[in-house]
């Protein structure tokens, strides 16, 4: 069904009358009747015995404008008539009217509209009641004139005559039927399958369909919808210049999206589809809307029926049967060329995946002419590597993959490596054995650096307001194709952008990995050109602000092939990467503490300085980012007496008893029971409780909770397993034993105060009254929490917002009167990263054991 047509009701925007006797006054915006007609009455107690009246009203017909009228009634109501007697009034068109109409100047009578003969108001025998007049044409012709308003007038067709006198209310109503010529329908496309939006296109664009029986797609609009009209759609599709069907979809809602199904057998594989739709809203003279353009749909239903070639320079095949062709390098970006066999002539695209089988997850590059496509990718892993092609069909269809195998040496050493461990000089050696070395540049105050001094690990340089190290040789990166660059640095001034790395262009750097005090975040950022005029940065940011004064490894690379920035925090890859998809070549010097730009030099400390021609996995960025690992305590518990444990570390961070401590015998020398209830209640002896258990503590902190560490202890526990008991506690780890489970476990808070935490626990129970070694790791660079139960990983959790929490070590303890005994030998804590090598065991001063070497 369809909706009537819209009405609207133009009210009148303006009214006047005007009087023959006083035929200068003005009665512009009155408030009084509508008067029309000849009146002569003796009788009037006051003012003329005669006169004329006119009366004219603006309508407000702006809104119809542009609209089909379809008619159009000029509302009238009558409140008095000379008689009962019939007389015919008049409807104009008239000019306008305003404050200066009057009798003497009245607007022109330009068209008389309609003649209405009536007579209502006089007595009951012709009440008060309605008037109406057609005024559809002079509607019509404002409409399409597109007039800002109409002027409609009233007067007798005889002015001589008294039965023409009539008043009518000043208030008339324009009621105007029209419709709205329906929008072309929008929004075309076609759908195949559960496929939604292949697009509306011709000619050579004309997409490709996988079935000769699509659904055809449009949204019908109609402006008059806001009333309620309703619109459908009328779809007809041809081949060859021949219609061959059509389709009327039912009455809808304005701006809402329909459907014609082509039927089955419509059209064959290879057919071209040319279709096209209309609007109708079902008002016979305007309900159609134009045509819209046409469509095409070219109809293919078979797959490509051969797989691509492959070939690269970079990375050449390994021969079916033969030996590897060991080529390039991990993080190195090789060039592949894919071309489609020449019996598939429509292939529109290639995907192709690296090492991934699975077209779902494929990078799409379409097809050049000639039916070829050439890609860059980086292999991220050594030996073989295997790179999955497929054809795809201009309809979709996907034709069988290419397995192009091929062999990728082994990351290469970075091409530079400037240690900075010298001492005195003004050059840094490259021992990476290319020779690439650097010249210092000393700050216009020459203290202000670069000044030798201790580094992260051995020598270092310190920097500020000015100066620095510079390659004795431009050119030594391509920074237009993958790199990676890598220092330690210890920030020491956040008030301006600090540059620990870049490298030269003509008006740009090439890259900087830096110190970004707008966004408080480390940063590898790229300049969009190399220009003089403003330009875009690309950049990849730290995840959370840096900490001044600590040492920290930044690492930040350059995938060409995806034109992927990246950016590693000690070890850690960063969430904020960035796109560079025109890379340029900067081919001036490498330059450590500054960029082109002298404003913004690095303060604080520079170490360890690589480059690499390559991009940096995370794998080798967290190795490149494991500190050396430090004993920062070991308490052996060897003492003959006394209530100090002495820290053998040689950091001087001795322990103290607190509660109930003992000596034993331990595992290695001597050990401690800890746990054990200092005083008792007396028995029948009420308000008395029991003094906290015995505990070993430290007088401060021994390690950052929010960096890699390990800590291991002996224990050992003494009688029945009838309540938990801590090992080791530093407040953002406790390693225990947890006696709801009946496993060892080590819980680590995933943020300073809060309460969640993670959890790793041992695979079997604890043994009571056994010997048994206990390790819990946390590295950092992969985020990872481990616990070990005599020299064997037992489970893993992952941890990525370590928090520090800067509490003393406490070993043993949590108990009360009912507390079980633990006893502990050999605590020891180490700061750095675990080694991750071998058995994954922790690494240290610890020594290795055997199982069947526990003694009870």
């Amino acid at each position: 069904m369809y909706i009537d047509p819209p009405m609207h009701g133009a009210g009148r925007a303006a009214f006047a009358f005007v009087s023959r006797h006083f035929s200068s006054t003005r009665y512009y915006g009155s408030k009084d009747v509508a008067r029309v007609g000849y009146y002569n009455d003796p009788n009037v107690p006051s003012g003329p015995t005669q006169d004329t009246y006119r009366s004219f009203f603006r309508m407000n017909t702006a809104p119809v404008n542009g609209k089909h009228i379809i008619r159009a009634t000029f509302r009238t109501y009558e409140v008095y008539s000379w008689s009962c007697s019939a007389r015919p009034v008049e409807l104009w068109h008239t000019g306008t009217i305003g404050t200066g109409t009057t009798w003497n100047a009245q607007p022109s009578w330009r068209t008389r509209v309609a003649t209405v003969t009536v007579a209502k108001g006089y007595n009951s025998s012709c009440n008060d009641g309605g008037v109406d007049f057609n005024a559809t044409s002079i509607v019509t012709t404002a409409a399409a004139g597109k007039w800002a308003d109409l002027t409609l007038g009233l007067r007798a067709s005889s002015e001589s005559d008294t039965f023409g006198w009539k008043k009518f209310r000043n208030n008339p109503v324009l009621e105007i039927t029209y419709n709205t010529k329906p929008n072309v329908p929008d929004q075309r496309s076609a759908m195949v399958g559960s496929a939604q939006g292949v697009p509306c296109a011709t000619g050579t664009a004309a997409p490709y369909v996988t079935t000769p029986a699509p659904t055809l797609r449009a949204r019908v609009n109609d402006a008059d919808g806001s009333k309620g009209q309703t619109v459908r759609a009328h779809f007809e599709w041809h081949t060859g210049g021949a219609k061959v069907g059509e389709r009327y979809t039912a009455y809808v809602a304005s701006g809402t999206p329909v459907t014609a199904p082509i039927p089955a057998g419509a059209f064959a594989d290879g057919a071209r589809v040319s279709w096209r739709v209309r609007g109708q809203d079902g008002t016979a003279t305007s309900g159609t809307s134009d045509w819209s353009p046409w469509c095409d749909l070219i109809v293919d239903t078979s797959r490509p029926s051969k797989s691509p070639s492959v070939t690269s320079a970079d990375y050449p095949e390994t021969p079916e049967g033969g030996d590897p062709v060991p080529a390039g390098g991990v993080g190195v970006m090789g060039t592949f060329i894919f071309r489609a066999d020449p019996a598939d002539t429509d292939v529109g695209a290639f995907l192709y995946a690296l090492n991934d089988d699975e077209p779902g997850t494929a990078t799409v590059v379409p097809v050049s002419a000639g039916g070829t496509a050439v890609i860059k990718a980086t292999p991220s892993r050594n030996l073989l590597n295997t790179l999955y092609v497929w054809s795809r069909d201009k309809a979709g269809h996907l034709g069988p993959y290419r397995r192009y195998e091929f062999s990728v040496r082994s990351a290469k050493a970075p091409m530079i490596h400037w240690r900075l461990d010298e001492t005195t000089g003004d050059a840094a050696a490259d021992s990476s054995g290319n020779g690439h070395h650097a010249t210092r540049v000393a700050a216009p105050v020459p203290a202000d650096g670069p000044v030798w001094t201790r580094g992260w690990d051995k020598g270092g340089v310190r920097m500020a307001k000015g100066g620095r190290f510079h390659s004795q040789g431009t050119g030594l990166i391509r920074t237009d194709r993958n790199f990676s660059v890598a220092a330690w640095v210890r920030l020491t001034d956040k008030t301006n952008n600090r540059i620990v790395l870049s490298v030269d262009g003509a008006h740009r750097d090439g890259f900087h990995l830096m110190y970004n005090a707008t966004f408080d975040r480390w940063a590898m950022v790229m300049a969009s050109a190399d220009t003089a005029e403003p330009v875009t940065y690309h950049m990849a940011r730290s995840d959370g602000p840096p900490a001044m004064n600590n040492w920290t490894r930044l690492v930040g690379t350059f995938d060409a092939a995806t034109g992927t920035i990246g950016l590693y925090v000690d070890g850690r890859p960063q969430a904020i990467t960035s796109t560079h998809s025109a890379p340029w070549n900067a081919t001036g010097v490498l330059n450590i503490g500054r960029g082109k730009n002298p404003d913004v030099p690095w303060w604080g400390e520079v170490d360890d300085v690589r480059v690499y021609d390559r991009v940096v996995y995370p794998a080798e960025a967290a190795t490149l980012a494991s500190r050396p690992v430090v004993a920062e305590g070991h308490w052996r518990f060897d003492e003959p007496s006394g209530t100090t444990a002495l820290d053998s570390s040689g950091r001087g961070r001795h322990a103290e008893f607190n509660g109930a401590v003992m000596r034993y015998e331990g595992w290695l020398g001597g050990a401690v029971g800890t746990g054990l209830p200092n005083v008792s209640a007396p028995a029948g002896t009420a308000g008395v409780a029991a003094v906290p258990s015995g505990f070993v503590q430290t007088a401060g902190p021994i390690l950052r909770t929010d960096r890699s560490y390990t800590v291991a202890a002996w224990a050992r526990i003494v009688g029945t397993k009838h309540s938990s008991h801590r090992v080791l506690d530093h407040g953002a780890f406790k390693l225990v034993y947890d006696q709801g489970s009946d496993r060892w476990a080590v819980t680590m808070r995933t943020s300073d105060g809060g309460a969640s935490a993670v959890t790793v626990r041992s695979d079997a129970p604890a043994e009571a009254g056994a010997w048994t070694h206990l390790a819990a790791t946390y590295d950092y660079g992969t985020c990872e929490l481990r616990l070990y139960v005599d020299g064997v990983l037992q489970n893993t959790a992952t941890n990525r917002s370590a928090p520090y929490v800067g509490q003393q070590l406490i070993m043993g303890g949590q108990g009360g009167v009912d507390s079980i005994r633990m006893d502990l030998d050999d605590v020891r804590a180490y700061s750095g990263g675990p080694d991750r090598g071998r058995d994954r065991r922790p690494r240290g001063a610890m020594k290795p054991f055997e199982p069947n070497r526990r003694r009870t």
